[in-house]
């Protein structure tokens, strides 16, 4: 009879550690987007929808197989997304996935099983892989801007240390030249794109998560046209 007692305990400390690792995930991806509203403000949404991913496997609490392989999977999932969304600062929600890939293991009695375990990490990198092969927007057809222009919402936002930084890493994603241009006696980000055309997409989305950066236009020899969802 007490060893049975001291067995329930031990299976109940399990669930609740479980739990506790989950709960602190939650909480890690509840920081990253209070630090996304500092750093890039257009990208809240986007980092509100991670942070509700993480909350997930708080669904199936009280289904302890499925809880644990739910841990599992989001966990995997959210370290491809912040390496294939690293550049926009998806890199942040990296803690969360870690408080989630050891929940799925914290309690002995009730992991995700060996099949499961080898399988879900193959295909995280499948997917990696799957979405790192995907075609650009020029190999579409799309016609690529030739260059970018964001409106900036100080005139001292050129001299922040965080958007000189982050100025400074477009060339590594894809961009050939920014510059600064006060031509309309308000600060704006120009940002030249390579030849091809290829890094369209992620410059842009580098640019949209520079700090203060409140429009965001396309342009080419014909104009510019407004990014949906920013400005």
């Amino acid at each position: 009879m007490g060893m049975g007692v001291e067995i329930a305990d031990g299976v109940d400390r399990g669930v609740a550690r479980q739990k506790a690792f989950v709960v602190a995930a939650v909480v890690a991806a509840g920081l990253a987007v209070g630090l996304s509203l500092v750093y890039a403000p257009l990208l809240v949404a986007l980092n509100v929808g991670t942070a509700g991913v993480t909350a997930m496997p708080l669904m199936v609490r009280d289904e302890p197989k499925i809880f644990a392989r739910a841990c599992l999977v989001i966990g995997s999932g959210l370290v491809v997304w912040g390496l294939i969304g690293a550049i926009l600062g998806m890199f942040l929600f990296l803690p969360a996935a870690l408080l989630l890939l050891i929940a799925s293991f914290v309690n002995p009695g009730n992991r995700p099983g060996v099949w499961f375990t080898a399988l879900t990490p193959v295909a995280a990198a499948a997917l990696f892989a799957s979405i790192v092969a995907l075609p650009s927007d020029s190999e579409d057809g799309h016609e690529p801007p030739e260059y970018f222009v964001a409106a900036l919402d100080s005139e001292d936002r050129p001299y922040d240390r965080e958007f000189v930084d982050g100025k400074a890493r477009l060339v590594y994603v894809g961009a050939r030249e920014s510059r600064l241009d006060w031509t309309s006696g308000s600060p704006h980000l120009v940002v030249y794109l390579s030849k091809d055309g290829s890094s369209e997409t992620v410059v842009r989305n580098a640019i949209a998560a520079l700090p203060g950066v409140v429009e965001l236009r396309a342009c080419t020899h014909d104009g510019c046209e407004l990014v949906r969802g920013h400005g």
